[in-house]
């Protein structure tokens, strides 16, 4: 069906998009707190919502353990025994668990520094879940250890990147294959109104 946003129509998206953040920061300890000083990817989260896509969560490890819903999004604030700062090393059982429990079509990962754990995001979700990975200034890793980089993104359906050029060194480290989509959105990392847009369009074709 479809509805209206600032006078234009907008067609509902059937979609449960979910997206993760596998680091967090330590100062803050509480929902209030986060949101103060997240207001511009919450900002970002509302505009995807009204863009037409029905469903969003947002699991985000933290210092604290709740769930809210904060304009219309359902927000799942994981604490676990690990650092702040997520190792290579560290299995997020509860936010891979959390995920699974509330079946997404699409899972949106921030960062591909932990190429491990879409691996593991992908054994505790399954095979139909479209996992997404947005670079977010990561490097390809050294030569030695590479292997390990590339095996862990073999499962991922999808990357974003905010400009072409830096494609370039992953997709010649073979890091990121042929097969695997990758798509630029300019000025994602800053969370636009129109990176979000073009971002909901990608969500249809991955979904289809």
């Amino acid at each position: 069906w479809y509805f209206s946003i600032k006078g234009k129509v907008q067609r509902e998206i059937i979609m449960h998009i979910v997206y993760i953040n596998y680091h967090y920061n330590p100062k803050l300890r509480n929902p209030e707190e986060y949101f103060i000083n997240n207001k511009e990817i919450s900002e970002f989260y509302k505009m995807i919502d009204q863009s037409g896509i029905d469903q969003i969560s947002v699991i985000q490890r933290a210092l604290f353990s709740t769930k809210i819903v904060h304009y219309g999004i359902n927000y799942y604030f994981i604490n676990d025994e690990f650092y702040p700062l997520l190792r290579w090393c560290d299995k997020p059982v509860k936010v891979h668990t959390t995920a699974a429990a509330i079946e997404p079509d699409i899972i949106h990962v921030y960062g591909l520094d932990l190429p491990i754990h879409f691996r593991w995001l992908r054994k505790t979700v399954g095979e139909k879940t479209v996992l997404l990975g947005q670079h977010t200034g990561e490097k390809k890793w050294l030569q030695r250890i590479l292997w390990l980089q590339q095996f862990g993104l073999r499962v991922v359906n999808g990357f974003i990147f905010e400009k072409k050029e830096n494609t370039k060194s992953w997709l010649k480290a073979a890091v990121i294959l042929p097969k695997q989509a990758v798509y630029t959105i300019a000025d994602i990392n800053q969370y636009k109104k129109k990176a979000a847009y073009r971002l909901v369009k990608i969500y249809e074709r991955l979904s289809k």
